[in-house]
Parts: C-alpha cells; sequence; structure tokens
C-alpha cells in the first residue's frame, strides 16, 4: 500500500510539473535559483548538469522542476558539485522530440530522466552549498578520473574511466561506435556485474580478516553505496544496488532468498519514488536482462565447474540477458549488435579481476612500489579487452528492422510461458489457458513477420538540416536513395549520414540501396554518404558528369569510395528512364550541353526526376535554380506532378511562376534547416507557392515527411505536429 500511495504521489508531480509549469516556460528567459544533483556529463560540446530548479523569477514553485543545464564547455568558467546551490539567469527550452523515423528522441530521453525542459544559462554563480548523496560519490569520481587520466597510458585511460565509472565523455565516437557494433556498451553501463564483483570481493576480503557478518556487511553495503553514487546513480547500478543490499540482508537471516521477489521489490521501490523511471531506456534494459537471466539460466546452468564450464557458462548468462533485451532494443533503437555473445567467454576471465585491480589502483596509486604491478596488469589486460572489442565489431553480425510493441509484448508471452509450461505441470484452470495463449502469440507474431512490408509506394522526404536526402520504397521492395545530407562549414551539426540516414534504414530494416542518386556535388546533398557506403550495400549510382576541377576534393574521395567498391555509376548527360516493376522514374536533366555561366552552374546541373506510379507523379528537382528550369520548360511539355520537392531549398532562385505553374502540385515539400545561414525557404517562394493553393510541408517545421501511395491516393504524415 505504501508503494502505491507513493507511485500515485510521486505521478502527479511529475505530471504537474510536465503539463502545468513547464509548457508556461518555453523559450523564455528567467532568473532562477536551484540545486545541483549530480555530478556533470560532458558531452562533445557542453557540459550537462542536472539542476532542481527551487526559484524561478515570476513564479511561485510549490515543487522544484528538474531540468538539464547545458553550458557550453569554453564558457563552463566555474567548477560545480551536487549540493550546490546556483542562482543565474537563462532560457528554457523543450527538449527535441524525434524528427526522423530512428532518429533520437531528445525529449523521451530526458522525460525518463525526471527532466522537463533545457536551461541554456547566460550566466551562473554558485552562492551556496547543501547536503546531496551524490556529493562524496562526485569527490571520489573526479579523484578516481584524475588518477586513471595521469597515470595510465592516453590509450587505456578514456576505456578504464568508462569500464569503471560509466563515464564515456573520454571515449570519441569512432570509440563509441565500435563498442555498439562489438554490442559491448553493457560494460560501460556501472550495473550487476560490477556491483557483484565489488559487494563479493570486498566481502570476502572482510571475511577473511575475521570480522563478524553483520559488521562485514555494513561495510559492504557502504562501499556499494559510494560507488554508486561515484557511478551518478544511474538506474543500471541503483536496480543491481538494491539487489545486493537485499541478498546480503538475507543472507543474515535463515530465510531463503528469491531473486524474483528481490527485483520486484527492488522494482516497486524505484518507481514509487521515480515513476518516470518507466520511460527510462536504460532502466527497461537493466530489468529486463536480470528477470531473463534469473528466470532462464537456472534451466541451462551446468553442474560441473572446469575450464569448459568457465567459457560456456558466460555465454549462457549472456545468452540469457540477450533473449530478454534484443526485442526491446529494436522496439527502441531498430537495429541489435549480437556481438555480445562472442565477446562473453573472450573477455569474461578477466573482468573481476580486472575491476578489483583498477579499483585498487585508483585507491592506492601513491604507494608506487605496490602499484607498478597492478598498473602493469591494468595497460595489458586492458589493451587484451580493447583489441577484442574492435575485433568483436569487425566481425558482429547485427539484426536490423523496429520491432512494434505488440511484437515485444507478443515476444515476451512466448518466451515466459515456453519455460513456463516446461517447468510446472497443467493442473489449474487459469495455466490451462497458457497454451492457447502462447499459440495466439506465436500466430499473431510470424504473421507480422510474413507481411512486413507496406504494398504501397512510400517517399521519405528526411530532415538532415540544411541538406537533402529523399528515400523511395517501392511496393516491390526496392530501395532508392536521393541524395544524403551533409554539413557545411556554416553549421554546427553532426554529420547526418551517422545520426539520420544510418539510424532510419536500421530501423526500417534495409541493409541494401538498389539506387542511389547524387543530384549535384555540394556537401549538403553527398556529405552524409560516406557512412552509408561504409555501413550498407550499395548497387548503382547516379550522377550528373562534372569535371573534377569543379568541384570539392570531398567529393572526389567520395567517387573514390564508390569507385573502390566497385559500384557502377551512371553518368546523365541526356534523358533517360530507369523502371522498378510499377515504378517508372524519368530522368529530365541534366541535357548536354550543359548549362554554363548561369550563377551556379551546379545546382542547375541537378538531376531532375519525374516519379511515376500508377496515377501518381512526383517530381524531384535537387537544387535546380531559374536557368535549369527553363531549360527543362524547353525540353518537356508534360512534367504535372501531384507533389514537388522544392527547389534548392526553397532559395529565391528557383520555383519561378512558370516552373511551378507547368509542374502544377498539390503538395511542395521543403528541405531546409532551422533558422539556416542561408535564410532559407525564401519568404517570396513561400508566397508564391501558397498563392497557388499548394500544401507545403517543411522538414525544419515539421520534421521528416512521408508520402505514401497506393497509386491513386496520397497519404501525407508528417513526424512533428
Amino acid at each position: 500500500m505504501c508503494f502505491v500511495l507513493l507511485l500515485i504521489v510521486n505521478f502527479f508531480a511529475f505530471i504537474y510539473k510536465n503539463k502545468v509549469i513547464s509548457p508556461q516556460l518555453e523559450d523564455k528567459e528567467k532568473a532562477f535559483v536551484g540545486k545541483i544533483l549530480k555530478q556533470p556529463q560532458k558531452g562533445e560540446r557542453s557540459v550537462h548538469y542536472t539542476v532542481n530548479i527551487t526559484e524561478l523569477e515570476g513564479y511561485d514553485l510549490r515543487l522544484p522542476i528538474r531540468i538539464r543545464m547545458s553550458i557550453l564547455k569554453e564558457d563552463d568558467s566555474i567548477e560545480l558539485f551536487p549540493g550546490n546551490i546556483i542562482e543565474g539567469k537563462g532560457r528554457f527550452v523543450f527538449p527535441e522530440p524525434k524528427r526522423n523515423p530512428g532518429g533520437f528522441d531528445y525529449e523521451k530521453f530526458l522525460k525518463g530522466r525526471g527532466k522537463h525542459l533545457i536551461l541554456y544559462p547566460n550566466h551562473v554563480a554558485k552562492v551556496g552549498s547543501s547536503v546531496s548523496i551524490s556529493t562524496p560519490g562526485s569527490y571520489i569520481a573526479n579523484y578516481l578520473e584524475t588518477v586513471y587520466l595521469t597515470e595510465l597510458t592516453s590509450e587505456v585511460s578514456p576505456w578504464v574511466v568508462a569500464l569503471t565509472l560509466g563515464n564515456l565523455s573520454y571515449l570519441d565516437n569512432e570509440e563509441l561506435n565500435i563498442l555498439s557494433d562489438a554490442g559491448a556498451r553493457h560494460l560501460t553501463a556501472v550495473s550487476g556485474m560490477h556491483i557483484n564483483i565489488l559487494a563479493f570481493g570486498v566481502l570476502s576480503i572482510l571475511e577473511n580478516r575475521k570480522l563478524s557478518k553483520k559488521l562485514s556487511i555494513t561495510i559492504v553495503l557502504i562501499v556499494v553505496f559510494l560507488y554508486a553514487s561515484a557511478a551518478g546513480f544511474s538506474p543500471s547500478v541503483i536496480r543491481a544496488s538494491i539487489m545486493i543490499s537485499i541478498i546480503l540482508l538475507f543472507s543474515l537471516t535463515d530465510k531463503k532468498f528469491n531473486p524474483i521477489i528481490g527485483l520486484i521489490l527492488s522494482f516497486l521501490l524505484l518507481i514509487s519514488f521515480f515513476p518516470y523511471l518507466v520511460l527510462n531506456v536504460g532502466f527497461q534494459l537493466s530489468y529486463t536482462a536480470t528477470f531473463f537471466i534469473i528466470y532462464l539460466y537456472p534451466h541451462i546452468k551446468g553442474k560441473r565447474s572446469n575450464i569448459v564450464s568457465n567459457i560456456i557458462e558466460p555465454i549462457k548468462v549472456a545468452s540469457c540477458a540477450q533473449i530478454g533485451i534484443f526485442p526491446l532494443i529494436l522496439y527502441h533503437f531498430g537495429w541489435i549488435s549480437l556481438g555480445s555473445l562472442i565477446l562473453a567467454p573472450l573477455i569474461a576471465f578477466i573482468l573481476p579481476l580486472l575491476l578489483i585491480s583498477i579499483l585498487l589502483f585508483g585507491l592506492i596509486s601513491s604507494i608506487s612500489f605496490v602499484t607498478l604491478p597492478i598498473l602493469v596488469f591494468i595497460e595489458l589486460s586492458m589493451r587484451y579487452v580493447i583489441f577484442t572489442v574492435n575485433l568483436v565489431s569487425d566481425i558482429s553480425p547485427s539484426i536490423w528492422g523496429a520491432w512494434s510493441l505488440l511484437q515485444v509484448i507478443c515476444y515476451y508471452v512466448i518466451v515466459v510461458a515456453l519455460v513456463y509450461l516446461k517447468s510446472l505441470p497443467i493442473v489449474f484452470k487459469p495455466i490451462k489457458l497458457v497454451p492457447l495463449i502462447t499459440l495466439a502469440c506465436t500466430i499473431i507474431l510470424v504473421f507480422s513477420f510474413l507481411l512486413p512490408f507496406s504494398k504501397n509506394l512510400e517517399i521519405f522526404y528526411l530532415d538532415v538540416g540544411q541538406g537533402d536526402a529523399s528515400v523511395i520504397f517501392t511496393p516491390d521492395k526496392q530501395t532508392i536513395l536521393v541524395d544524403g545530407g551533409g554539413v557545411t562549414q556554416y553549421m554546427n551539426a553532426s554529420d547526418p549520414g551517422e545520426v539520420v540516414l544510418l539510424p532510419f534504414f536500421q530501423n526500417k530494416g534495409r541493409k541494401e540501396i538498389d539506387l542511389l542518386v547524387i543530384t549535384h556535388p555540394h556537401i549538403d546533398h553527398y556529405g552524409g554518404l560516406f557512412k552509408i557506403l561504409e555501413e550498407m550495400t550499395v548497387s548503382k549510382v547516379m550522377i550528373p558528369k562534372i569535371a573534377e576541377h569543379e568541384v570539392e576534393k570531398e567529393y572526389l574521395n567520395l567517387l573514390k569510395v564508390i569507385k573502390q567498391d566497385n559500384i557502377p555509376i551512371t553518368y546523365i548527360t541526356d534523358p533517360m528512364n530507369v523502371s522498378f516493376d510499377e515504378v517508372s522514374i524519368d530522368v529530365l536533366h541534366p541535357t548536354s550541353p550543359y548549362i554554363n555561366n548561369s550563377r551556379c552552374d551546379l545546382n542547375n546541373n541537378s538531376i531532375v526526376m519525374h516519379l511515376n506510379y500508377k496515377d501518381i507523379s512526383l517530381m524531384f528537382s535537387g537544387d535546380l535554380e531559374k536557368e535549369g528550369e527553363a531549360r527543362l520548360l524547353e525540353n518537356f511539355n508534360d512534367i504535372e506532378s501531384q507533389v514537388l520537392k522544392v527547389g534548392h531549398h526553397g532559395s529565391n532562385s528557383s520555383t519561378t511562376k512558370p516552373f511551378l505553374s507547368a509542374v502544377d502540385p498539390k503538395i511542395a515539400v521543403i528541405s531546409s534547416g532551422r533558422n539556416n545561414f542561408y535564410g532559407h525557404p525564401s519568404e517570396e517562394v513561400l508566397k508564391r507557392i501558397e498563392n497557388s493553393n499548394i500544401a507545403v510541408f517543411r522538414t525544419d517545421k515539421n520534421g521528416a515527411v512521408l508520402i505514401e501511395s497506393d497509386g491513386s491516393f496520397l497519404g501525407i504524415r508528417t513526424y512533428l505536429p
């Protein structure tokens, strides 16, 4: 009953902060007073703090508001620790929701941590301090980080900090990608493995010193608390700490400990105080993995302990965890690496001693004659772990394709029910329903995979910022990618190939591209393709024929990669047709001789495509400007299309009245970046389109735009309202 009351109270507090207070603060600058709750997280460009806002200009706060405060690294001039009281003035904004299929949902990410807003302060001052349970751990973490970063080599120290404290900020993007590809991100999420090694290692030492069991367990619980605090009290470490505490306390009694009951108790305790954790993906994965290890492993556990079992048992444990979490990972991320099954037996034998050695080294590093052998062991062991992770990342298989919530539920019902039926006789009536439910779920799950693809034509105009990228899925499962976005010198953004295109294709379960079209050699149209060529199979490439001296060096590098991969290239110099069963694509432009001496020849010689599917037509115009539009109108009379991808991101150099009149679209899609340097789309073009009674969709306002058609009707969906 206490759990229920706590859950209700904290749930309504969460709703009050999220639905009542937060919307009133959107994009407003306010003075504030707050308290730092946790040690900071260091991102690529910013330092992020968890802050409880207790006082806010113009508001009588009944409850503190938990927010994320982000400060650029170059502006982070003061050192803040948990418990520090701060004041300042800054702008409050809502975190970004998901803008593309498979993309990162920043809003959901922060809600799963109980944070409703992001604060970008103009200035911050430390005005006092108070008690915080995170304070001792913060000082311990800072001390250990300093020791590891100064005493260990630069190749090893970032991995040691990540493995021991769960702090990934010292690893670069390439190393983070290697961890993901190897299925090894769990190594850097301080969890049951870390807590168990620490707790039972310390307990073993204390019992050998002949301390009483109660005193030993008390000391272990204190050590576990300090380590959990140093690791930032992440959901996985809190879950593991509660579980180990329950196990140790039960050992003082004569009662037999039931791990499932312990897991349920820790779950109820956490969501009673922090109901928002149910939205936290790490929380979901931690509990699901632990449940399936507890539930499945006893049925496959070996009865003998020998060298072979030391290799096989870690694989079994990793398999149990993988069976539990892989549908959940596919639901949230759209892909999963199976590398953990390969990695487990290769490093399981060394991890316990390595973790103990790293922690011990951090505590006694000043005693050089004692720590030298430990340091050598850490260096050699970590280099072996890093080498193994790199190796597994290269050979690890992966599964692509997002699962629906229904598929996840059916899968879990089937797995749990099969083990349940295996271990229990069917006696009671409720149990007799289990086979029927299992059969129904199996049928639903099988049919969901037999019919995974839409039978309609689908066109995704992805939000790649200030650039272009469109994906066409034909009814017969072919994939066409038109441009790949890119980052220009004026943009402070991530590679769209890595953060938009690849997650999109992983989410959709597409590992092959049948045709890649690069409309013209400007980096905002091809820059994201390097990642795609690295991770996916491309069958054919279509590009305009541009002399080498007219293009950027980066574009020549891209062509070099394409040729090294032996991908056939079609150079467009005259109109041609490309067919994909019922989908026909007329390539209308460029035509020889190419346009010269225009405002931008590369734009005006963009590839222009007219896609036809039954009664539906769509126009893709690249960055075509008025000179190119005039050439197109000279060469073709019938270019009517229901949908127009507006040229050059809505610039006033494109989409002239004659061209718009000839295409006569019902829908116009503009791909441009928010608050971009160029001022796209132009107000003049927007008025021209709206005066023609054309519905306008913009990636900067609407996120990705999906147009779906059965050949007769068009359906439109945007990923932002």
